[in-house]
């Protein structure tokens, strides 16, 4: 059986919000975390929670180092974020327990 296509309805879900112009409200929520594939090499996004503290976007993962995501951004580093009405490039930090991704480590788009 091929690799299959579902994502989970938030993630759809809060991408339409944030194409149809809703970020700024959305955002103060959830962003919009893009990595690349570790095995397909295509971009994956994922809607997070997230904290943000001294310019830093903490994220958490429930599944810790296992989650899809966490793992991509351990293979490629590369992300891509979508936050408010904003839209940053760069490379987060991964902590055992934590990931942060600090806004000085990202150029706007």
């Amino acid at each position: 059986m091929g690799q299959s296509s579902f994502r989970p309805p938030d993630a759809r879900i809060f991408r339409g919000l944030y194409a149809l112009g809703f970020g700024p409200l959305v955002g103060r929520l959830i962003l919009l975390l893009t990595t690349t594939g570790r095995k397909t090499g295509l971009p994956r996004v994922t809607a997070l929670q997230y904290e943000e503290e001294d310019g830093a976007f903490m994220l958490g993962s429930s599944r810790g180092l296992r989650a899809d995501w966490v793992r991509n951004l351990i293979a490629d580093p590369r992300v891509e974020i979508r936050v408010r009405s904003r839209r940053l490039v760069g490379r987060p930090e991964v902590e055992i327990g934590r990931a942060t991704c600090n806004e000085r480590q990202y150029s706007s788009e």
